[in-house]
């Protein structure tokens, strides 16, 4: 995957996901998921804000090599246009940078700070695309950069109407945010959970009609939650039509689909049923989770407690939770 990046997404989506370099790094059923179900796919570059020179510089970073191996699989999407870095000429960047400053000056922000060492305070780009692209390859087990870049993803979705991909809930951080969530809708449809990127490209062409439809209904389920602030019963029934229809050409193609890779050497191509929750939650939630988790880790009796939304960001946002059924 040597061509250059970011590759632009095109300005006007259907329905449009944003992903985190974590899912895409590790291929997470999110990762799949949006890819065939979004009709476009935002994540970020794991490069330091800012600096315009950055990814040519990053080119001859060993830690760089290694994170663009881990999202190798995913290079046919970026060809296609399925993926990419920015969405109308704007990116995440800015949303990292503003993070990273409301950790430093938000006092109810304070006990997380620890976790972020040098980073607000400005790591040099070397160090710094060290160390997150070494952190993206182990799935992200450092809260001091899974945090922030997490947030910030949700804070540029938040702003450019993009839903955001969300695994089920494993951790204490992930728990706590889910107590956040208000579901607007669920359905369960068949999809692709271990395949290559090629792969991936191809059902999204063989089930275009059925998936436009899907998209649709989404779309106008997040709209409705968001602009009136609940869920709206009318559409619930629209929405669960174009699952099943869509469910019913998967199953048709599902054959074709699944058919072994070319290279045996590849892994085998699987199928599952997955459950896909629809929720909106406020667009900081990333940070309230993770103080919370940090509170109860601690065993602090008062667990949650209060911070102050993001006046500078949308209240309140959308995200599509990918859950494998039977597993």
């Amino acid at each position: 995957m040597s061509r250059a990046l970011p590759v632009p997404v095109a300005a006007r989506a259907q329905l449009g996901v944003a992903l985190s370099p974590y899912h895409l790094a590790t291929q997470e059923l999110p990762a799949l998921g949006a890819a065939v179900l979004a009709d476009r796919v935002v994540t970020m570059l794991p490069l330091p804000p800012g600096d315009a020179f950055a990814h040519e510089r990053a080119k001859q970073s060993p830690a760089y090599a290694r994170f663009m191996e881990a999202w190798s699989w995913s290079a046919p999407l970026w060809d296609e246009g399925v993926v990419g870095a920015r969405l109308n000429d704007d990116d995440a960047g800015q949303d990292l940078l503003d993070i990273l400053a409301q950790f430093e000056q938000r006092e109810e922000l304070a006990e997380l700070r620890p976790f972020l060492g040098a980073r607000a305070g400005g790591l040099d780009p070397h160090r710094w695309l060290e160390s997150v692209a070494r952190d993206l390859v182990r799935g992200g087990p450092d809260p001091g950069w899974c945090v922030p870049l997490s947030a910030a993803m949700d804070r540029f979705a938040a702003r450019s109407g993009l839903a955001a991909a969300r695994a089920a809930p494993a951790s204490l951080a992930q728990r706590a945010e889910e107590r956040l969530t208000r579901r607007v809708f669920a359905f369960a449809a068949p999809m692709l959970v271990q395949a290559p990127g090629e792969r991936l490209i191809e059902a999204r062409e063989t089930l275009h009609a059925p998936l436009g439809a899907l998209r649709a209904r989404v779309s106008e389920c997040f709209a409705a939650a968001i602009d009136a602030g609940e869920a709206s019963p009318g559409l619930d029934a629209p929405l669960r039509l174009a699952a099943d229809a869509y469910g019913r050409a998967f199953d048709d193609a599902r054959e074709r689909l699944t058919r072994p890779p070319d290279d045996e050497d590849d892994p085998r191509i699987l199928d599952a049923m997955v459950s896909v929750t629809g929720v909106v939650l406020p667009t900081d939630a990333a940070v309230r989770s993770s103080l919370t988790a940090l509170r109860r880790a601690r065993g602090c009796s008062r667990g949650r407690v209060p911070v102050a939304p993001d006046a500078s960001a949308p209240g309140w946002m959308a995200s599509l939770v990918f859950r494998r059924i039977g597993r």
